[in-house]
């Protein structure tokens, strides 16, 4: 993966700073020679404590997938499949997720004796993420957030009343369609066709509407999301 940078980043938004509460949202990376990962949860903001949730569930679905990767890498027959037509499918989107819910059963029963309460309180995040890996580039969701692949910006979102399916439903009754909280994959393409990729939570399409604003105090415009697969510079000034 040393073809492609890698960097990231997260600001706390006005609101949370101006209440004096944490940053809700949480990110990893993880990398090797074979594949890169990145993930993104955003916290839900009326759980009180919701960047706990996130920061797990982030580096949980990042741990899993990696797995599920080199398992698939191993699989793979390198002599005949044609990696500029496709990507290889990548079947354990589910797997990933049950892992995932699994090991945040464990520890939200651990908490208290409401698990409904423990999880409205800690683990509403939802989750957006790419993997780059020799048999396939992917971009995956659950179930809001911004991601852009070659210049081309999509916004998964928004849902009713600012409520995406949270993957902690999983671990408690939920009325919401099952079918709106297992991943979907949006992006499924041969890595050779990708020059820029990022990924952003739900808060990047507010930026996106300020583009030809000032940042505060200063004589410089916020500039186009474009600036953050373009300008080495870009966040600094």
């Amino acid at each position: 993966m040393n073809a492609f940078k890698v960097t990231s980043g997260t600001v706390t938004g006005t609101s949370h700073t101006n209440s004096m509460r944490n940053n809700q949202d949480a990110y990893t990376m993880q990398r090797n020679t074979q594949i890169a990962i990145g993930v993104i949860a955003d916290g839900c903001s009326a759980g009180k404590h919701s960047e706990v949730g996130a920061h797990l569930g982030a580096n949980i679905v990042a741990q899993r997938l990696e797995y599920y990767a080199l398992r698939v890498g191993k699989q793979i027959d390198y002599t005949s499949f044609d990696f500029t037509e496709s990507a290889v499918t990548f079947p354990y989107w589910e797997a990933i997720r049950q892992d995932t819910i699994a090991q945040l059963r464990m520890l939200a029963t651990s908490m208290g004796e409401s698990l409904s309460q423990t999880v409205n309180e800690y683990f509403l995040f939802t989750i957006t993420g790419f993997m780059i890996a020799p048999f396939g580039t992917y971009i995956f969701t659950i179930r809001d957030g911004v991601y852009a692949l070659n210049n081309e910006v999509t916004i998964v979102g928004p849902f009713p009343s600012n409520e995406p399916p949270y993957l902690g439903y999983g671990l408690v009754g939920s009325s919401i369609d099952a079918k709106l909280l297992s991943f979907d994959v949006p992006v499924q393409v041969p890595t050779s066709s990708v020059e820029s990729l990022a990924i952003g939570s739900d808060g990047v399409s507010d930026f996106m509407t300020i583009a030809d604003k000032n940042l505060p105090g200063k004589e410089v415009l916020v500039g186009k999301l474009s600036q953050f697969w373009t300008d080495d510079l870009a966040g600094t000034h």
